[in-house]
């Protein structure tokens, strides 16, 4: 029933980078209904990432050039 006023928002500096350890807080999410904040959450890690070598960061930045943040 409440779903059509159902919210959701995203929070969080961008972009994040590497190397990211599981259990750190990438940001939060807050939940609304109807304007209404009825929670708002943190956005945990839920596994480690390593940096990326050289290669992997050049083809990233080609990526987001050709298509931006997706």
């Amino acid at each position: 029933k409440n779903k059509k006023y159902l919210k959701v928002k995203i929070n969080y500096e961008g972009p994040v980078s590497a190397p990211i350890n599981k259990g750190d807080v990438l940001g939060n999410v807050n939940i609304f209904i109807k304007d209404d904040n009825v929670g708002t959450y943190d956005l945990i890690s839920s596994e480690n990432i390593k940096k990326k070598n050289i290669i992997s960061q050049i083809l990233s930045s080609i990526n987001y050039l050709i298509w931006g943040d997706v």
